[in-house]
């Protein structure tokens, strides 16, 4: 069921609609049964295998809080847990290399586990955060079943954890964030029809035009990283305004990565809630275990957990070398930085010009990584790196040709979006004094913030004609 069609709207409206006027009691039982049966759309077999799996998690989790469970039988019932939902994702993981080698393929149809990778580590780690004991096990196992089979956060997050998971029991405070949920919902509309998918035609002109215009290869990994960028914000955005719609607090994804002034602070703000879910459950625990290797510790606890992140997306050459060119980037960045704070603190000027330049130069970074994160094939990956720098010997003119062949009123569509939106929205989040100068939208005359949401509504469902999938949903 695609995410942007009616159908899947008119499922979320009706959900809701019952989800509230069901009494309190019966709302986790409702969740339940509307996430399942979304899920069931997909894959009946993949449904039961959630529940099996949430089921056996909770049963679990309240097995590691007994008093009777202790020592040694503690840590194999968490092995046994942690394995057993690794055992699952790795099997998913590996389907596509062998539907490419011809086999499992009748598996392949029927075992479609839509987000399995979000579902498994936010099972993970509320079984892990037990087993520290940061909070008691849940003793409610319907409540429990509606956080993990939540069906907003099933196809790409975000990464929920146990604790922040709370269904609504206050009217006005659930009315405000149902107000929110829509619009946040509209603005994540607008990202995908109007930025990332016009972003993905100008990238399918380039791809048209290869080999003979090679020089546009970089302008389409510039493009790669923007598109990855908004597509995956826009289907948090709706994930998170249609948890909103129901009541319940999501948390955020992103947090304007391509204006981090290096790539420690990038990680912070891209895809945050599996960010910190590594550095809670891998890095740090691994980090711990290394500390008397010093900065080899470091290398090696940076690194594993970036392959993690790689491989995280799917068992492929390309993931695994993404992961490794952002260990070097982290591990550069982490080594040298008592150096440059000592530097900067000597040199102001140099640090405010790092803050400048600083984000040209991530986004750059990041492009040139996400060159093996789309080319996933060896052959593929080694055409683009070879012909990569091939327009940028003259890059006004590679710009040229490509802003005159393909047309200039998406160009100005994306570009206007885009400023508005992101620049916009990372301005107003530091204050800036320059956007005090323009009134908030909420501020807005009602027809003038009307009208704006029908202008977006209209040209959303002009260009949802030519919209594709969401690109991280196949994660």
């Amino acid at each position: 069921m695609d995410l942007l069609s009616f159908r899947y709207a008119a499922f979320v409206l009706v959900t809701a609609f019952v989800f509230h006027l069901s009494p309190v009691k019966v709302r986790p039982i409702t969740l339940c049964a509307a996430s399942l049966l979304l899920y069931g759309f997909y894959s009946p077999v993949s449904a039961g295998v959630l529940l099996i799996a949430t089921v056996g998690v909770f049963v679990g989790a309240r097995a590691l809080d007994t008093a009777e469970v202790q020592g040694t039988r503690r840590r194999i019932l968490l092995t046994t847990v942690l394995l057993a939902l690794l055992s699952y994702l790795f099997l998913i993981k590996l389907l596509p290399i062998l539907h490419e080698h011809g086999r499992a393929l009748s598996t392949r149809y029927f075992l479609v586990a839509l987000g399995v990778s979000y579902y498994t580590f936010k099972l993970m780690g509320y079984a892990i955060d037990v087993y520290w004991r940061k909070y008691p096990a849940w003793t409610d196992p319907m409540g429990f079943v509606a956080f993990a089979t939540f069906f907003p956060q099933l196809p790409a997050g975000p990464i929920q954890r146990a604790y922040e998971f709370e269904l609504p029991a206050d009217e006005r405070t659930t009315a405000e964030l149902m107000r929110f949920g829509f619009r946040r919902i509209l603005l994540g509309i607008v990202k995908k029809t109007i930025i990332a998918d016009q972003i993905g035609a100008m990238m399918a002109y380039i791809d048209g035009l290869q080999p003979q215009f090679s020089n546009l290869n970089w302008i389409a990994a510039c493009l790669y990283a923007l598109q990855l960028y908004f597509d995956f914000a826009a289907l948090s955005d709706i994930a998170i305004g249609t948890a909103a719609v129901f009541g319940i607090r999501s948390p955020e994804n992103f947090a304007h990565p391509f204006f981090a002034p290096s790539m420690t602070q990038f990680w912070r703000r891209w895809h945050m809630t599996l960010t910190f879910w590594l550095t809670d459950y891998a890095f740090t625990p691994l980090r711990m275990a290394t500390r008397n290797l010093g900065n080899w510790g470091l290398v090696l606890s940076i690194t594993v957990n970036m392959v993690l992140i790689g491989l995280w997306h799917g068992l492929g050459f390309g993931f695994l070398v993404f992961g490794l060119i952002h260990s070097v980037y982290l591990i550069a960045d982490s080594l040298t930085g008592g150096a440059r704070r000592r530097y900067y603190r000597k040199h102001p000027f140099a640090d405010k010009f790092t803050n400048v330049i600083g984000p040209f130069l991530v986004f750059g970074m990041v492009a040139f990584s996400l060159i093996f994160f789309r080319a996933v094939t060896l052959p593929n990956t080694l055409y683009q790196l070879r012909h990569i720098a091939d327009g940028l010997k003259a890059p006004l003119s590679s710009l040229q040709t490509f802003y005159y062949g393909f047309s200039r009123l998406r160009c100005g569509l994306v570009g206007l979006a885009t400023i508005w939106l992101e620049l916009g929205g990372y301005m107003r989040s530091r204050n800036s004094k320059f956007m005090a100068l323009f009134p908030r939208f909420s501020a807005l005359p009602a027809a003038v913030r009307w009208a704006v949401y029908y202008v977006a509504i209209a040209t959303a469902a002009t260009l949802h004609q030519q919209s594709v999938h969401f690109i991280y949903v196949q994660f």
